[in-house]
């Protein structure tokens, strides 16, 4: 029994059910189904207000019958009896209503228990293994187990590991500059700055000192569920939008170009 399924009472007393266990799903005595309307949790008696409407519907319609048999009116009796057989009628159908929310919103355990039975028993790396063979895509692993896997020519490192829902994908070294060339890397800088503002991928910098020179990466991190429809075509994408993020970077760098001219001339 979770918290959302807590009675009005309980709720407005500001305390968990007596019964509430967080090892089993034992109901409330007084227990009430729980739904959530634009953002607002209404707690409604499904079933108490069937009974309570039929409970004083019928002592009306015994009551106005009396009364008509005391008076010797008919009148009387349809005055009585119209009304009231419409609010039966009303109780009845709201009641049939509450019911079959009721059905569909409480879940029970055996309900649970035959989802995870249909669900397909796939681990993240196997469903991402599946994904690049449907994209004819070859793939290896590094010394760490990581995916390697190269994409219209560039390569790309996959970091998934089982039991998490996101994977960690670098496309690393794909341009290089001297650290010898000042004027390039406060432009380059100036440039990746701009590219993480406007991009959805990110792009980072490293030094390799021995070698002097500067080396760009793009970095992404992508929601990746084994049961998602069309993970092939989802991972297909995220790699071109990687790829566009070079295209984004050397327009960046000319038109930084072009404004350092013009400030200059």
């Amino acid at each position: 029994m979770t918290k959302l399924s807590q009675c009005a009472r309980c709720k407005k007393d500001r305390r968990n059910c007596g019964y509430y266990k967080d090892e089993d799903d034992t109901d409330c005595p007084h227990y009430m189904s729980a739904r959530q309307d634009d953002g607002e949790e209404e707690y409604v008696h499904r079933v108490g207000i069937g009974y309570t409407t039929l409970y004083v519907g019928f002592a009306y319609v015994a009551f106005s019958i009396g009364f008509a048999q005391y008076f010797k009116n008919p009148v009387v009796y349809y005055i009585f009896a119209i009304p009231v057989i419409l609010l039966v009628v009303w109780g009845i159908l709201k009641y049939v209503k509450n019911r079959k929310k009721t059905k569909q919103i409480k879940t029970t355990e055996e309900d649970m228990e035959q989802v995870r039975i249909t669900l397909p028993d796939t681990t993240t790396r196997t469903s991402l293994m599946v994904a690049l063979r449907k994209l004819n895509l070859q793939y290896d692993f590094d010394e760490d187990q990581h995916f390697v896997v190269t994409y219209q020519g560039e390569r790309f490192r996959l970091i998934a590991e089982n039991g998490h829902a996101w994977i960690h994908i670098q496309d690393c070294w794909w341009y290089r500059e001297s650290l010898d060339d000042i004027d390039n890397l406060a432009l380059l800088h100036r440039a990746v700055n701009e590219c993480n503002i406007r991009d959805v991928n990110k792009i980072v910098y490293t030094y390799n000192k021995e070698e002097r020179e500067i080396g760009l990466h793009v970095l992404r991190e992508i929601l990746w569920l084994p049961q998602i429809p069309g993970s092939d075509q989802y991972l297909q994408t995220t790699f071109d939008t990687m790829l566009r993020s070079h295209h984004f970077f050397f327009r960046m760098m000319e038109n930084l170009r072009r404004e350092e001219f013009e400030k200059n001339n």
